[in-house]
């Protein structure tokens, strides 16, 4: 996604700060990601999303992944 605040996020040196109790929430459970491309995006990709549900594409957007459909709305609203 490309919200404006999730992008502007994605541009800060220190990405998501723990400054609210709503990005606690997200307290190793968030990814980054350096948005390239290259033969090996793929699988840097699969690397972000290793351990958690939710990746910060540096300099351009996030992505989310949840076992349902539902849970992953739910993570993406709490992000935005």
């Amino acid at each position: 996604v490309h919200t404006p605040a999730i992008m502007a996020v994605s541009a800060m040196a220190q990405g998501l700060l723990p400054a609210t109790q709503t990005a606690m929430a997200f307290h190793n459970r968030l990814g980054y990601f350096d948005y390239r491309f290259g033969p090996d995006a793929c699988e840097r990709m699969a690397r972000a999303f290793a351990d958690v549900d939710t990746v910060i594409l540096l300099n351009h957007g996030a992505m989310v992944a949840g076992r349902t459909i539902a849970e992953a709305y739910v993570q993406l609203h709490n992000l935005q």
